[in-house]
């Protein structure tokens, strides 16, 4: 399972899919959880969420232009 959930980073860092337009990467991370939800730990959850607001981020500091802090 941990080799199969490095993977997926890998490939979702590789084809930078959080840069894509909200609804789409909201769809595929809507759709990674439950794919996994069986299988994974809560820990994994919480990396991909994290991971994933971690880019939303960095997408509205580059969009805006200034540093938000919304964590």
């Amino acid at each position: 399972m941990r080799q199969l959930f490095v993977k997926w980073t890998i490939l979702l860092q590789k084809n930078d899919v959080f840069s894509k337009k909200d609804l789409k990467y909201t769809f595929f991370l809507k759709k990674m959880l439950l794919y996994f939800e069986i299988n994974l730990t809560f820990s994994l959850k919480y990396y991909i969420a994290y991971y994933f607001i971690q880019s939303q981020q960095k997408k509205s500091f580059i969009k805006d232009g200034l540093i938000k802090n919304k964590f």
